[in-house]
């Protein structure tokens, strides 16, 4: 008789319990107030909070922080987000969005370019910065474009690159800032970006005015 007493009184004890834990996670105390976006940003915070969905109004415990981040992540501009709930009423929204290394004059727009040779972005989405302009007619250009831009990663002569752009089956031009033109194709080798920027140096250094620059035959061909 006693253990069924016991048995009976945690019973009671235990709905009692749930009973006031749900009234008390239910109070309007855990409602969302408030929604803070995070972040250097180019997306506007409404337009955030649009992708998001509604939140203000929920209960803080009925957001599926995951879910939201897999939601956001699926917007192209966006590299990372981390989405986290402070009690008692408010979301914080952390984004990263991604930096633009390139940019892609294509059917008359300009695009921000990832380091992968991903469009993401309109020109005027972004900081303007000062990067290399790659001229294509089809999207499927930039990645050979950029085999080019990641042998001179690094190198000087990539900050003089001003546009870069396929001219015939046999030969990539990129420009550089003062007009000069450099004539590679994919099979010049790293090694030939380096004397080339050397002689350019000394070049431009005695004053020499270039026309261009062709790099893909074993004697470079300076005019």
């Amino acid at each position: 008789m006693k253990a069924f007493l016991k048995i009976i009184l945690l019973f009671l004890f235990a709905a009692a319990f749930f009973y006031m834990d749900q009234i008390f996670i239910q109070r309007d105390i855990f409602r969302v107030e408030k929604v803070w976006i995070f972040g250097e940003l180019n997306l506007t915070s409404r337009e955030v909070k649009k992708q998001m969905g509604t939140a203000i109004g929920e209960y803080i415990w009925d957001i599926d922080t995951k879910a939201i981040e897999e939601i956001l992540k699926e917007d192209i501009r966006i590299e990372s987000v981390k989405v986290k709930k402070i009690l008692p009423d408010e979301i914080r929204v952390e984004i990263k969005e991604k930096d633009p290394s390139y940019y892609a004059q294509y059917k008359d727009r300009v695009y921000t370019v990832d380091e992968n040779g991903n469009i993401f972005a309109y020109l005027e989405e972004t900081p303007i910065r000062d990067l290399p302009l790659l001229l294509v007619k089809k999207e499927d250009q930039i990645p050979e474009l950029l085999k080019i831009l990641k042998k001179i990663k690094g190198k000087k002569i990539e900050k003089l690159i001003s546009q870069i752009y396929i001219y015939n089956k046999w030969c990539i031009n990129f420009v550089l800032f003062d007009g000069t033109i450099v004539k590679t194709d994919n099979d010049v080798e790293e090694r030939k970006y380096d004397v080339a920027e050397r002689l350019y140096s000394e070049l431009k250094l005695n004053q020499n005015e270039l026309e261009y620059m062709d790099i893909r035959f074993s004697d470079y061909i300076v005019k």
